[in-house]
């Protein structure tokens, strides 16, 4: 049994996840938020700063569960990563039987052939295989052929970059066992729907923005942003009543709730030297139809990239207001899933999920029998 973190920094708050990891166990144990920001500007000089702090905290909850934690995987923040989808054809010497190691050369000689020499790859995401004009979305191990055709989403940080993050946190005695793409800890958030389906896009709500991951057969297809999150819903919110920003978020916290609401209540709000009386029933109906149009604008990109039915799972800073799931499902005709309370509000939990198996960049054919008994676990417990 190992005890690791995962740690997410957003825009407003910094989140880290303690998780159990065994032979075939994930285990959220607790997710824990900070009050430290990340202003987007130099993501190094960030942790720099706060390192300390951070590790600080996740040894105290550490204590707490009577654990230890050595190892932490360090979510990288949307956009910070560099990606491109790239395609080439790799010849194996001969006529051959293609074997796990031929898998591995040709990831290789991709990476090589389109990476500088300063950047660290953090993941190969091999899209497409192609033998003889046959495609393989799994490895074609045991195919025969004297070459292979990859299409491929390389995901990669400059060299420097990595070896910063790694001195910060060996500094403070932690060993930083990797960086793992945003998308990439989304899907292992709530991993459970691309087994079972064609497709699925899944929508990370944070403060910000959101961003979609969209999985077609298991493989990553594309990854989009949209201006939607925490903080614009708290914006409309504000100029709808007239009131600062700061006391929206306020409201929001105290009053906004995705449940029927049984009864019309008005409250006071202190604003500055007046009070504001509001009815708890027009906010929660104001700000759920806010949501429902953003959400629908995303389900409608989505569709454009992916014109069959596919499930849908929303993870992110909304998943802790009570009725939000069935708040989906109201308005939502594909099967939505909400990640379960205590591991949906950040990337943290998925982030150090992915690093324990990273499922989708094993070079196996077949199944993956690790990530099927994770997944197995995930269902019973959740």
């Amino acid at each position: 049994m190992k005890m690791v973190c995962g740690i997410d920094v957003r825009p407003d708050k910094t989140f880290f996840s303690l998780v159990r990891l065994a032979k075939s166990e994930a285990y959220c144990l607790r997710e824990t938020q900070l009050a430290i920001p990340f202003d987007g500007n130099n993501f190094s000089h960030f942790l720099q700063a706060n390192a300390a702090a951070i590790v600080k905290a996740i040894e105290e909850e550490a204590r707490a569960l009577s654990i230890s934690v050595d190892t932490v995987y360090l979510n990288v923040p949307w956009g910070l990563e560099q990606r491109r989808v790239v395609e080439s054809i790799v010849p194996l010497g001969k006529r051959k039987k293609i074997t796990s190691g031929d898998i591995l050369f040709t990831k290789k000689y991709v990476e090589d052939a389109y990476l500088d020499w300063d950047d660290f790859c953090m993941h190969h995401f091999v899209l497409r295989y192609e033998v003889e004009g046959k495609s393989y979305v799994r490895p074609p191990v045991g195919v025969v052929a004297k070459k292979i055709k990859l299409k491929s989403l390389l995901v990669w940080v400059k060299d420097a970059f990595r070896k910063d993050i790694e001195g910060v946190f060996s500094h403070l005695e932690k060993k930083l066992g990797g960086m793992i793409f945003a998308a990439a800890s989304s899907v292992s958030a709530n991993g459970t729907q691309l087994i079972s389906a064609n497709a699925a896009g899944i929508i990370d709500i944070g403060y910000e923005k959101s961003n979609v991951a969209i999985f077609v057969e298991g493989n990553l297809l594309c990854v989009q942003e949209f201006a939607f999150g925490l903080k614009s819903i708290l914006q409309e919110l504000a100029k709808k009543h007239f009131i600062p920003v700061s006391l929206s978020q306020e409201v929001f916290d105290r009053y906004i709730s995705f449940r029927e609401l049984p009864y019309f209540k008005e409250v006071s709000i202190k604003n500055a030297d007046t009070y504001l009386n509001v009815s708890t029933n027009t906010v929660n109906s104001f700000v759920k139809e806010y949501i429902k149009n953003e959400i629908n604008v995303i389900i409608e990109a989505i569709r454009k990239d992916v014109p069959q039915e596919f499930n849908l799972t929303v993870t992110g800073r909304l998943n802790a207001k009570d009725g939000f799931a069935d708040f989906l499902k109201s308005f939502i005709p594909q099967s939505v899933v909400v990640a379960a309370a205590g591991v949906g509000e950040s990337l943290s939990y998925g982030c150090a999920c992915y690093a324990a198996c990273r499922y989708l960049e094993r070079i196996r054919g077949g199944q993956d029998s690790f990530f099927h008994r994770f997944l197995r676990i995930y269902k019973e417990y959740f």
